[in-house]
């Protein structure tokens, strides 16, 4: 059996009690009252959507009344097959939509700023766009100045995602329809806006790059595929007419009232 002295040569080994746990956080984001059952998230995201065996878990905490579920794995090869089945699965189905799931590493955890030149750009237009490339922690919030005016900036905490080659990063630069936005963060590399090398600037740049598609290779006047949305990255609609974009929203509502 499993003696008090295995527990203790264990803690050791593992550099004391807590080091070395193989954790991750599962966190509600949806609305409060909402807030899934500790069995749902075991049953229905850990065991049947991830495909993980009970025996490869060593505990699910939820502080009762918290948004959050701990995660302890057996091993760390384990805790390995988790993140990467969840990179793959909270794409394709909808159990996972409204949970993220933290403690990936410490250092994909960034405090990120985003400006666009123009100030009326919507918020909620940014957050949708931020969310196709990273965990959105919480609401980003208006950066001001020592007089207490905005400077335009917007600053908010993210988890940036894991893909083939290692951490996935945001560019430094994007387009919201026609409006031109920049992100930085502590760690992010310096790549090029047309083609995403990080040996050039975009200003010494011989790759054609499309607008329209997104694609390289030629520019945007002969571009022959359809148009892709740089707001929700979907095909065959531009910013303007995405029904995720605010304006449209607000469209929609108003049609509605004036139509009762």
């Amino acid at each position: 059996g499993w003696s008090a002295q295995d527990e203790q040569a264990g803690a050791l080994a593992r550099g004391g009690p807590g080091k070395g746990r193989f954790l991750v956080r599962i966190c509600f984001q949806g609305d409060e009252g909402a807030c899934p059952t500790r069995d749902f998230v075991v049953g229905a995201l850990i065991l049947r959507s991830i495909g993980m065996d009970p025996s490869d878990i060593f505990a699910v905490i939820q502080i009762p009344g918290s948004r959050e579920f701990d995660v302890s794995f057996r091993s760390a090869e384990k805790l390995a097959l988790f993140l990467r089945v969840y990179e793959e699965k909270r794409e394709q189905e909808d159990c996972w939509e409204n949970f993220v799931v933290l403690g990936r590493s410490k250092s994909s955890l960034k405090t990120l700023f985003i400006l666009f030149r123009n100030e009326t750009v919507d918020v909620e237009d940014i957050v949708t766009w931020l969310k196709r490339h990273c965990d959105v922690l919480a609401v980003p919030v208006k950066v001001t100045d020592r007089f207490g005016i905005w400077t335009g900036e917007y600053k908010c905490e993210i988890e940036l995602r894991q893909g083939e080659g290692g951490v996935r990063h945001l560019p430094g630069a994007f387009f919201l329809g026609a409006e031109r936005g920049y992100s930085w963060y502590k760690g992010q590399p310096k790549t090029c806006f047309k083609c995403g090398s990080r040996t050039h600037m975009s200003g010494s740049c011989t790759q054609d790059r499309c607008f329209r598609c997104g694609e390289e290779g030629h520019l945007s006047p002969y571009c022959r595929k359809g148009i892709v949305c740089n707001l929700c990255g979907k095909r065959g609609h531009a910013f303007a007419q995405c029904p995720k974009a605010v304006h449209n929203s607000v469209a929609a509502q108003l049609t509605g009232v004036a139509g009762h």
